[in-house]
């Protein structure tokens, strides 16, 4: 029925009146007055936009009453951002863009609303496609691992999980499109379904988030934001590959995007693929890293004046090298196929995104669902196979507001249901859950350049497992009690409430403070309560007594920006009651030592800095810096807490150089301090030292426009072992050199 319900609201058709409601006007040079050709003019609540053409000139029709918000971007200019309230009529709206040398802020939605990152209480971090296009590690999460405060847990090039301010796994989410990726994440060998093709950027909450998100969302989000539709009347396309000389890996991409006066469309298909990677010095190939990723993305909209409808189709497979002890004995070649020790991952994902507007009533109703499916072969045998369905939705209605004043209500919800195949373990039992949730929330900004934000969210879970084999129990074990190789059924609900309260005051032009203090919760999930068998190399053993976990997190920040300065500097303070973790006991199962899950009161804080000077408009520097602590109230330190680290940038970007245009050349630094806190079952890690470069520009061949750069990590090739690495324990060490080349062909079928 619920398949049927969310087929059923795309295919409704609303008849209304058709009468012309437009935005046009000229946009400018603040400075010079000339006219901006290719700006980008863009209505995020419509997922609508266009670009300005030889004079300047833009329009956007058919457009509903309402408050709607206008982004008008250019590159090297000031971005400008209008929120107003639309009644309908025609209007004309010249634009004036002011040049800029540092970075411009942008409209961002994974906070409550449509706001540019000035306005939100807590700093909202982007990456651009721009700079995922040209990152230098294969894995789409390590592009996003360069901002202060995130990092990621790797094993290999292929399996990596974010981390932000030391939370990972089940203490965050990851978003695409605004939907919570359900990918098994309570275990840092299970990554996420997800590659960076077909991105416009990556949005970036660090800190709690449940008031938005819901349970998980203790350390923060990272949402996955799809590229912009093409301009209305425009056919456009690109192709992209890339080339790692460490792994001599491909990554390609296509993709071609439509829109008309009501319709857009795209598609867009991608692979990744790897072959096992080099360490530093030459030293050894890193047995089973290898990796292949395949992905396939649709999406279809219309644009009406009572709203807008988006449909969106995202289908990705994984195949992923598993590098274990066992894996050495079986895997003697360094190919591009999977036999032993190699995860097989896929995942469907339907989402409807829908925004309705009734006078000063605005609601946006968004549904997915997804199904994922996990696999586990080792030497001969389907280890692991398991499914998960998952049904969400997310429903806001925007309330009459006063200029001033925003208000707005929410359900929230998900349905999921894990069913085990054929294969010899199950990680997870059999399991159906059951999420229902009110949001309420409310902005306010003052006369005096104060801006408050406060909201409170109430969350029902229901979790039911019924009577089945044990999970972790493994047939090819002996048991002679088959009361032994079963557990009881058993239930479980959980029910919290979570807050936010928050602010930005403009002390001046120029300063920006922001402050906030916000509560969030994670319940225990399914292998926390019932994990009783051998993962991976270690028997792990649930809890059924665990209590859903309490977050309490202050945040305090500053933002300076002058014509050539921009500083950033923040602290926050992360206080965890019941904080969920695993650890070893003096306990044994025959020859394997007993991890339990346990619960202690724990706590978090750290700094995060970004220095950015731009003296002439074509030369950039940048500074980054993050410390971070972790510990729970016994003293012990708390597991994957990063090393310290502080990341130099020299950047050059003249208008142009001879025939090529837009050039770059950069070189980089990153230092990473000794980690000497390990936890119970880590060890310390030495510092290491890596040097970074690179060099890009844009040149035409006849009329056709081509993107093409060099970049090189790792260039002294250290051999090193980073803190997150979980190869570690086995004594392998992270990639060696790796230069990768990125070519980029932009085309227009028409215009």
């Amino acid at each position: 029925m619920k398949y049927i319900v969310l087929i059923f609201i795309n295919l409704i058709v609303v008849f209304g009146l058709q009468a012309q409601s437009r935005i046009s006007g000229t946009i400018t040079d603040e400075e010079t007055a000339a006219k901006l050709q290719g700006t980008t003019v863009f209505i995020p609540e419509l997922n609508k936009g266009t670009v300005s053409d030889e004079d300047g000139y833009y329009h956007l029709d058919h457009l509903p009453s309402g408050t709607i918000t206008i982004e008008f971007s250019y590159m090297g200019f000031q971005t400008k951002v209008k929120k107003m309230n639309f009644t309908g009529e025609s209007l004309i709206i010249d634009i004036s863009l002011s040049p800029t040398i540092i970075h411009s802020q942008e409209v961002v939605i994974s906070s409550s609303s449509y706001t540019t990152q000035h306005e939100n209480a807590v700093k909202i971090e982007t990456i651009g496609l721009d700079q995922i296009e040209v990152a230098t590690h294969p894995d789409f999460i390590g592009a996003i691992a360069e901002v202060p405060g995130v990092d990621m847990i790797s094993k290999g090039n292929g399996i990596t999980k974010p981390v932000i301010r030391g939370l990972s796994n089940s203490n965050i989410v990851l978003l695409n499109n605004g939907v919570k990726l359900e990918n098994y994440q309570f275990s840092e060998n299970n990554p996420y379904t997800i590659d960076g093709f077909g991105v416009e950027r990556v949005e970036i909450i660090k800190g709690p988030a449940s008031l938005l998100y819901g349970s998980d969302a203790v350390g923060g989000i990272i949402n996955v934001i799809p590229e912009k539709p093409a301009p209305s009347g425009r056919v456009l396309g690109d192709f992209g590959t890339q080339y790692f000389s460490n792994s001599k890996g491909i990554s390609s991409s296509l993709g071609i995007k439509g829109a008309g006066k009501h319709v857009n469309w795209g598609i867009r298909g991608g692979q990744k693929n790897h072959m096992d990677y080099i360490s530093g010095n030459g030293l050894l190939t890193v047995t089973n890293t290898r990796f292949d990723e395949k992905s396939l993305k649709l999406n279809a909209g219309l644009n009406k004046k009572y709203g807008s409808f988006q449909l969106f189709y995202n289908y990705n497979a994984m195949k992923l090298g598993m590098t274990t002890p066992d894996a050495f004995t079986l895997i003697n070649t360094n190919e591009r196929k999977y036999e032993y020790w190699y995860q097989d991952l896929t995942n469907h994902l339907i989402t409807s995104r829908n925004k309705l507007f009734f006078g000063r009533y605005k609601i946006g109703a968004n549904l997915a669902w997804q199904y994922n499916k996990r696999k586990l072969h080792t030497d001969e045998n389907n280890e692991v196979n398991m499914g998960l369905n998952v049904f969400s939705y997310d429903v806001k209605t925007w309330l009459p507001s006063s200029e001033d004043t925003e208000y707005i209500l929410g359900v929230q919800g998900a349905f999921k249901e894990n069913k085990n195949d054929d294969g010899h373990n199950r990680v997870l039992p059999d399991y159906s859950q059951n999420d229902v949730a009110l949001i309420g929330w409310v902005k306010h900004t003052h006369k005096n350049n104060l801006s408050m934000q406060a909201g409170a969210r109430f969350e029902y879970r229901d979790l039911s497992v019924p009577e089945q084999e044990k999970a972790g129990h493994s047939h090819e074990e002996g048991h002679e009690d088959e009361e032994e190789e079963h557990m009881e059924a058993f239930s479980r609900t959980y029910s919290n409430f979570s807050f936010s309260l928050g602010g930005t005051w403009q002390m001046s032009h120029d300063f920006l403070w922001r402050f906030n203090m916000a509560s969030a919760y994670r319940t225990p999930n399914v292998a926390e309560l019932t994990q009783d068998g051998i993962h991976g190399s270690r028997f792990e053993q649930g809890n059924l007594d665990l209590k859903s976990q309490r977050s309490y997190e202050g945040d305090l920040s500053l933002h300076y920006h002058s014509e050539i300065l921009e500083i950033d500097l923040a602290g926050f303070y992360n206080h965890i009651n019941d904080y969920i973790y695993l650890a070893p006991t003096e306990e044994y199962d025959e020859e394997l030592q007993i991890y339990r899950y346990s619960q202690a009161t724990a706590y978090l804080y750290g700094v995060e800095s970004v220095i950015s000077i731009s003296p002439i408009k074509w030369l950039h520097l940048d500074a980054v810096g993050s410390y971070l602590r972790g510990k729970q109230k016994s003293g012990d330190y708390l597991p994957f807490i990063p090393q310290d680290k502080i990341k130099l940038e020299f950047r050059i970007e003249p208008d142009h150089f001879g025939v090529l245009k837009e050039p770059w050349i950069q070189l980089g630094s990153g230092f990473a301090f000794a980690q000497e806190n390990p936890a119970q079952f880590e060890t310390a890690t030495e510092n290491y030292f890596l040097v970074d470069a690179g060099v890009g520009f844009n040149f035409m061949v006849r009329n056709q426009k081509l993107s093409f750069s060099v970049t090189g990590s790792n260039l002294l090739d250290e051999l090193y072992i980073d803190h997150l690495s979980t190869l570690k324990l086995i004594s392998q060490y992270n990639m060696g050199r790796n230069i990768t080349f990125h070519l980029k062909v932009p085309f227009g079928i028409m215009n």
